[in-house]
């Protein structure tokens, strides 16, 4: 059996008709891949030194320089083979077969594809009108390996934000990639600001993206093969630029007497929050004030607390956004005002104050303690009272104290004094609103309790504020827990936030069960956690389904074939997807979506090229499976007609050629001959290609046999029906050698001539070759090859002496071998006993015949009867005799031709007789 397998051709290979150069060029230089390289499966550029002088095309006006052939192939003998269908099977003998006018042929890289890790030799040459391939170079290369799978791009996720400097680029390894190539340009066709960089690790980096900018990237793997296909292309938006360098406004630079507590400005800058230190050195290691946290927006002013009167301070600033940090300001030297305390907490406005606040004042120097009055605020009209004290405190040695619970939700104000020589300042006063009660449980929204597939790559989660009710007071901020199990004993995220609600990215884990709670809370403290929710995360993408069966260009598929692969880890359902090759271009024939790994097609057309591939999918994304091809099944050839030998031919060879007619669609023949009608056991039962022609020689048959013989032809579809038998009967063997009867060896005969006798030729002689000489050489023989007879009369001379003789036969077969020769003696015809024109007479009468002969001397006499096979039949006399004559009645054999001996003492006599009863 053969198979052949087909799959479509790059156009670029089906050669167009080209005139040819008439004089063949000098000699022509491989330059690209050198002697021995290593080449991508995918080659991007063959190339070769221009040949000088290069021909013209005959004709040709202007004079068009004749055009290279560039053939690649796998054989070192570059056979010439013209394509004569399309597709072009894959034993065409020529991986690229192509006209080139100029002396480079590039594609970058090509798209003619080549075997992996295999040998291939090329070369270059301008055909000529004379047939000749002109003056050509040929080398030689080696392939690498196949190229490597798609990477799968990990993270930055897709469209992700705020993507800063040095971003690390993530990736999964890709099976046989060496090296990975990184890509990241402005538009997604990669033309525009590209930058590339090659790693051999899954993770890259650019360290000068532009800000604030849309890039797209991808990434390939590669090896000696060459490159990969591309990963899918994902979109990013790099950060803003960070801020520029501040400048502080207030205090200016070596102030002295600056108000407590220490006031600060700076110039406005597009900012998301500012970090402001205060410290009492130069290099900012003994810092006595930082905000970073409650500086936020576009804010250009803030007070320090505890700062000491009198007392030297350094102070800068620096702003933040999401694209990084600024460089801190310039710092400014400035020294406190130093006689009267000044209020630190709480600051003036405060609305979230605890109902036992701290209060806190600045150091004076010369004071011996400090005092402290808190005293209600009440309201009448826009007037407003503060002559309820609560609490008068003396004698404060520090500069903060805790005073008792307050009432909650109330307005106060505050002042601190310190005492100096008998004499106590006071401070202008401060107001705050203290805490309101505790807020409730917050409403968790999303996600919803138990939903399914939350983006794990960007997950967002929001609640409602804290209710707002007589029993419930309204939330400062809210704290968020994130767990791996709903006792949150061991939470994965424990976070103070300001807004009701929060974006993770990149923190969750595929295919994850999650629980996550919120509590609210204010001045006063925390309320109590939500209602924990639980969500379960998108799983990751199913891995590339790989493709069973049938295999890959598999020819002789059946027209309902299975498609199998294996199982996806994650996968949920498939999709699969059948095409067919029509001209040029694969059309979708119809696409399945499934929950199993097999699916039955069909019926399909015969010997038709198809392709298939697999999608596994789940909530997570999809896996892409390779393509395959496979090639269905040809028709079942048709009915053989049977040629030679023609039917109930007769006397055929025993080594006949039997001939049929060829069959379309035919891969072999199957030739059963037998010389039984039922074809049992046959003499020859055989697989003839049709390569090895419609004709077959038989040897070996019997002789005089009847033969039956069919023909039936079969492709890879199976057998199609057997021919109508034919037969014909074998011709018979040569005869045998015959046995001689008459004269016997050493047999003395008298007269000038005797009756040869032999016995009949075996099988089916039709005549006999008779030859007698006087040498046993038998040189000068008498010969007479026309006898049908059994016996000749034989002449000779009458000179005495010896005889040899032999006879052979002769059947449609042709000549037997001779019999033995053998001799005989003729004597002197003088001594014979009766005369030389004795003739037998046979007188008819009732019993049988008779025989009358006379004797001239008494003597012995044998007479003997031989039927026409030369077989002995009757000896009617063997005894002396008298002399006279004799009357002789024969014995009663069945009617026939006999033939007579008839022997008297040295005389010898034959005669033919017929009985005719």
């Amino acid at each position: 059996m053969r198979s052949i397998r087909w799959f479509s051709w790059p156009t670029a290979l089906l050669l167009p008709s080209l005139a040819l150069a008439t004089n063949p060029p000098t000699t022509i230089t491989l330059k690209k891949p050198a002697a021995a390289a290593i080449v991508p499966v995918r080659p991007d550029t063959f190339s070769w030194h221009d040949a000088q002088p290069r021909p013209t095309i005959p004709g040709s006006s202007p004079a068009r320089l004749a055009p290279y052939q560039l053939q690649v192939t796998k054989d070192a003998t570059f056979p010439t083979v013209t394509p004569t269908v399309f597709p072009i099977p894959p034993s065409y003998p020529y991986a690229i077969n192509s006209f080139v006018n100029d002396s480079v042929l590039a594609a970058g890289p090509m798209v003619f594809v080549l075997d992996p890790n295999a040998l291939y030799y090329w070369r270059v040459f301008i055909p000529t009108d004379s047939g000749g391939d002109g003056s050509f170079a040929q080398g030689s290369f080696t392939t690498g390996d196949q190229p490597p799978e798609i990477p799968v791009l990990e993270s930055p996720s897709i469209n992700a934000q705020d993507i800063f400097q040095g971003q690390k680029f993530v990736w999964h390894k890709s099976d046989r990639a060496v090296n990975y190539r990184l890509q990241i340009a402005f538009d997604n066709g990669f033309t525009v600001g590209v930058q590339d960089t090659l790693v051999s690790d899954t993770t890259g980096s650019f360290p000068s993206l532009a800000y604030h900018q849309v890039y797209y990237w991808r990434v390939r793997g590669e090896n000696t093969g060459g490159p990969g296909i591309w990963s899918l292309v994902r979109g990013l938006v790099t950060t803003i630029a960070p801020p520029a360098k501040p400048v502080m406004i207030y205090p200016a630079d070596n102030a002295v007497n600056a108000s407590l507590p220490g006031g600060f400005s700076w110039n406005q800058l597009p900012v998301d929050g500012w970090h402001l230190q205060v410290a009492t050195d130069t290099g900012f290691t003994n810092l006595v004030y930082v905000d970073s946290t409650s500086l936020v927006g576009n804010a250009v002013g803030a007070t320090a607390t505890g700062l000491d009167s009198g007392l030297t301070y350094y102070c800068r600033l620096r702003g933040k956004n999401s694209g990084g940090v600024s460089p801190w300001s310039d710092w400014r030297r400035f020294t406190t005002y130093g006689h009267v305390p000044l209020r630190i907490a709480p600051v003036t406005g405060a609305n979230d104050v605890p109902l036992r606040p701290t209060f806190k004042w600045s150091r004076v120097p010369q004071a011996a303690s400090y005092g402290l009055i808190i005293a209600e605020v009440r309201f009448e009209g826009y007037v407003q009272y503060h002559d309820t004290v609560i609490n008068i405190q003396s004698g404060i040695t520090d500069t903060a104290y805790q005073s008792d619970p307050l009432p909650a939700g109330h307005v106060f104000v505050w002042y601190a004094g310190a005492a100096i020589s008998q004499q106590t300042s006071f401070s202008d006063y401060g107001i705050f609103t203290n805490v309101p009660p505790l807020p409730g449980p917050p409403i968790l929204k999303t996600p919803a309790q138990d939903s399914q597939n939350v983006e794990a790559s960007y997950g967002y989660f929001q609640w409602d504020s804290a209710p707002i009710d007589p029993a419930h007071g309204t939330s400062a901020g809210y704290r968020f827990q994130l767990s791996a199990e709903n006792a949150f004993a061991a939470p994965l995220l424990d976070s103070i936030l300001p807004f009701s609600g929060l974006l993770l990215t990149g923190r969750l884990s595929p295919g994850t069960r999650y629980y996550w709670r919120v509590l609210a809370t204010n001045g006063n403290g925390p309320g109590d956690w939500s209602v924990p929710s639980g969500f379960t995360t998108t799983p990751n993408a199913p891995a590339a389904p790989a493709l069973v069966s049938p295999a890959s260009n598999s020819d002789s598929e059946s027209l309902t074939p299975t498609l199998r692969w294996r199982a996806s880890t994650g996968a949920t359902q498939y999709i699969v997807a059948l095409e067919s090759f029509v001209d040029t271009d694969f059309v979708e024939l119809r696409k399945d979506t499934l929950t199993d790994t097999s699916v039955t097609v069909g019926p399909l057309n015969c010997d038709q090229y198809y392709s298939w591939s697999v999608v596994a999918l789940n909530a997570g994304g999809k896996g892409y499976s390779v393509f395959r091809g496979f090639r269905t099944l040809p028709d079942l050839p048709g009915k053989v007609v049977l040629m030679k030998p023609a039917n109930g031919s007769q006397n055929v060879s025993i080594a006949p050629t039997l001939v049929w007619d060829t069959v379309r669609d035919a891969y072999d023949f199957r030739l059963v001959a037998s010389a039984s009608a039922d074809f049992g056991s046959p003499v020859i039962d055989t697989l003839i290609s049709p390569e090895d022609s419609n004709v077959f020689a038989i040897k070996g048959l019997a002789n005089d046999t009847k033969y039956h013989w069919r023909v039936r032809s079969e492709n890879l579809a199976g057998p199609g029906a057997w021919s109508d038998p034919f037969e014909f009967t074998t011709i018979v063997r040569l005869p045998d050698p015959v046995t001689l009867v008459f004269p016997a060896q050493g047999e003395t005969v008298t007269g000038d001539s005797t009756r040869a006798l032999w016995r009949v030729g075996v099988p089916n002689a039709d005549r006999y070759w008779v030859a007698v000489s006087k040498d046993s050489a038998f040189s000068g023989q008498f010969i007479d090859t026309a006898v049908t007879d059994t016996g000749k009369e034989v002449r000779y001379s009458a000179a005495p002496g010896t005889y040899w003789w032999k006879v052979k036969a002769h059947n449609v077969a042709g000549w037997g071998e001779f019999s033995p020769k053998q001799s005989f003696i003729v004597a002197d015809p003088g001594i014979g006993i009766l005369p030389k024109d004795f003739k037998s007479q046979f007188v008819e009468f009732t019993g049988g015949s008779q025989l009358r002969y006379g004797l001239l001397k008494p003597g012995h006499v044998t007479i003997r009867m031989f039927d026409f096979r030369g077989s002995l039949r009757a000896v009617p006399m063997d005894g002396d005799q008298p002399a006279g004559q004799h009357d002789l009645i024969l014995p009663a054999l069945p009617r026939g031709v006999y033939y007579l001996s008839f022997r008297a003492g040295d005389f010898r006599r034959q005669a033919r007789v017929l009985l005719d009863r």
